[in-house]
């Protein structure tokens, strides 16, 4: 139980209850999941950092079983990407290789 520091890349969020997010941290040790309570509140410090493709510096926070979003600091928001479908399409397909979710699909001849 602590406070963890890390920077990595959001590859996933989900939302939670109203204002709530969970979150998918891909670090340079692996992957972490986090809570980010009020990070969907209009003004939220967690708002910018909790987006997908996000790169930033994580101040979490480990309990017994789970880790927490505290704080985050901003470092790349990769917009070239946001603002072009296509490498937006490719980087999601990259996330869920990442993730672990792909399904291959083969095609029989």
């Amino acid at each position: 139980m602590g406070i963890i520091k890390i920077k990595g890349v959001v590859i996933s969020e989900n939302n939670m209850g109203d204002f709530d997010k969970m979150l998918t941290i891909l670090t340079p040790n692996g992957k972490i999941s986090c809570s980010a309570k009020g990070s969907r509140r209009p003004k939220s410090q967690l708002m910018a950092g909790s987006q997908f493709l996000c790169f930033g510096e994580y101040m979490l926070f480990k309990s017994v079983s789970t880790y927490s979003l505290n704080s985050c600091e901003t470092i790349e928001m990769f917009y070239n990407i946001r603002t072009d479908l296509d490498k937006l399409k490719y980087a999601a397909h990259i996330t869920k290789i990442i993730r672990g979710r792909y399904r291959w699909k083969s095609k029989h001849i």
